[in-house]
């Protein structure tokens, strides 16, 4: 392993364990309300269903499942995806302004679809939001020049909450 993924992996581990502080149990509690508010108010939008159609059709069936649709039975990945499309479809959810982009949109959705298939604890899965949001924003923040583009940075934000619920 390279020492900047050691030092990511280790900062990983060390930003999950902080889930258990009342501030960043609070902070984490209203990333998923935040991320709940933007995908309920996509539910009925082109965008979701196209989402859902392409999921389906790319990603096949599974376990996992689209939030707040009567669907059943998609893969991971397709419920990441479309989850994720619910999530940035009105362009409603969490920012970080440091990072100058959109973290939530990225790690929820697969904390969420990799926390269901591990049958993740709570402190698990607030713990790889956690992580996933900080060493997201992080990159975005330090990203030199200035650039407003989430998916240069909050994909590692996604990696590294599923390697954390994936142990």
């Amino acid at each position: 392993m390279t020492k900047l993924a050691s030092a990511l992996a280790a900062l990983s581990f060390e930003l999950a364990s902080r889930i258990d502080e009342e501030e960043v149990a609070e902070l984490v509690r209203k990333s998923l309300l935040d991320a709940a508010a933007a995908a309920v108010a996509a539910c009925k939008t082109d965008v979701f269903a196209t989402a859902k159609r392409f999921s389906a059709a790319a990603y096949g069936a599974g376990h996992s499942s689209f939030w707040f649709s009567p669907e059943l039975g998609t893969s991971a990945l397709g419920a990441v995806f479309a989850n994720a499309s619910a999530m940035s479809a009105l362009d409603i959810d969490d920012g970080n302004r440091a990072a100058r982009g959109h973290l939530g949109a990225a790690i929820i959705p697969v904390a969420t679809a990799i926390g269901s298939q591990v049958d993740a604890s709570e402190r698990q899965f607030g713990g790889a939001v956690l992580a996933g949001c900080e060493i997201g924003a992080f990159l975005g923040a330090a990203e030199q020049p200035a650039f407003s583009a989430s998916g240069r940075w909050a994909g590692v934000g996604a990696a590294v909450a599923a390697g954390l619920l994936l142990d």
